[in-house]
């Protein structure tokens, strides 16, 4: 499993465009793009998921640590969260 990461801020602005226009909105310089590739249908070996737990907890300290800078409760993200997965599951119905 091959995971790819990249700060908006250092990613040239044609290819930013276009990270753009598959995510669906504008990006930020002070985001990140997390990418993994996978094949579907195959079992990573037991080295690659603890890479990828790793990297999922890595993500969620970050995250956490960023949440707090801006001084958010968890239950604050939670409800933007679901805010955000309920305008998507609206778009998706069309």
């Amino acid at each position: 499993m091959e995971s790819i990461i990249r700060s908006v801020k250092d990613i040239e602005a044609a290819q930013r465009q276009s990270l753009e226009e598959v995510i669906g909105h504008e990006l930020h310089d002070n985001q990140q793009i997390v990418i993994r590739v996978v094949t579907p249908g195959v079992v990573p070996d037991q080295d690659a998921r603890a890479q990828a737990i790793s990297d999922l907890r890595a993500l969620s300290e970050q995250g956490s640590r960023h949440r707090e800078s801006l001084g958010l409760s968890e239950r604050e993200v939670d409800e933007a969260l679901d805010e955000a997965m309920n305008h998507v599951r609206r778009r998706e119905a069309r």
